[in-house]
């Protein structure tokens, strides 16, 4: 079964609510599937508290230079995060995978973090 495709919440707590609401998946997706790429919501921790992380994973390519997160400024509870990751095309399990990623990433910072190897 697709995604369902929801616009963006406006805060942490309508994000809860959307999750109770819509089961099934961790987060709330704001694009079609498959793409090179798609933006998301998620909650999770960042500096020592539960954010909503508004985010774009972007499919570099098998060739297309090192994996990244980039992570913007905080706004309120909404912290701007990208991802790239070396891969042809964003799919359900790739967006499963990098919510858990970046779920349990333990040093997380404002700033580009580059990492190597595939992403599978």
């Amino acid at each position: 079964m697709p995604a369902t495709i929801t616009p963006p919440p406006r805060d942490l707590a309508t994000l809860r609510r959307l999750l109770v609401e819509r089961p099934g998946e961790p987060f709330l997706l704001h694009s079609p599937l498959p793409a090179t790429e798609a933006r998301l919501s998620f909650e999770g921790p960042f500096a020592g508290r539960a954010v909503l992380w508004d985010a774009r994973v972007r499919a570099l390519g098998p060739d297309g230079g090192p994996q990244y997160i980039d992570i913007g400024a905080p706004d309120g509870e909404r912290v701007p995060v990208e991802i790239g990751l070396a891969c042809a095309r964003i799919d359900l399990p790739t967006l499963r995978k990098s919510v858990v990623m970046l779920r349990n990433y333990r040093r997380l910072r404002r700033g580009r973090l580059t990492f190597r190897g595939p992403h599978k």
